[in-house]
Formats: structure tokens, C-alpha cells, sequence
């Protein structure tokens, strides 16, 4: 049962992104031939695939994406071990 709950949201979720992205390179007033719009629909349809799958990878693994205020955290941090490990070594700028 889980597995059809998925199942049909993913399918919702993938054709509600597709329609909304290829309504906006249909609007366009550039848009007037069958090229053109076969491509809108063709990236609406990329589009409505891949965020249902970047969502599921997200729920699979159980973490999201760090954010910048993590990810400067973490530098820091490296940096400032690299400096200890550099000083106990003797490594470090010497003047």
C-alpha cells in the first residue's frame, strides 16, 4: 500500500511541475512553432521528473543538503585543525 502512496504522488507530482514549467515557455511570445513548444513540454517534463527525485533521495537518506552557514562552519573548522596539526608538526610560517 505504502509503495502505490508513493507511486501516485510522484506521478502527481510529476505532472504538475511538468505542466507548470511548460506553461511558462508557452506563454512566451516567441514561442510559435511546433519546435518551440515541443521543447517547453520537453523541459517540463525534465523538470517534473527530476524534483520528485532529488525529494525521494532526500527522504532515503535522511538528511538534506548542508546549508552555506554549515558548510563555512565546517571550513573553519578544518582550517583551524590544519593550523594545530601544521604547529605541532612544525610546519608552520616562520618569521
Amino acid at each position: 500500500m505504502t509503495g502505490w502512496v508513493i507511486a501516485a504522488t510522484y506521478v502527481t507530482g510529476l505532472v504538475i511541475t511538468a505542466r507548470k514549467v511548460a506553461s511558462y515557455g508557452l506563454n512566451e511570445d516567441d514561442c510559435r512553432d511546433a519546435e518551440d513548444r515541443l521543447l517547453a513540454r520537453a523541459m517540463g517534463f525534465l523538470a517534473g521528473l527530476l524534483w520528485p527525485l532529488v525529494l525521494l533521495m532526500i527522504l532515503i537518506t535522511g538528511r538534506l543538503p548542508k546549508t552555506d552557514k554549515q558548510l563555512r562552519q565546517e571550513h573553519a573548522e578544518q582550517a583551524a585543525r590544519i593550523e594545530e596539526l601544521e604547529r605541532e608538526l612544525g610546519i608552520g610560517k616562520t618569521s
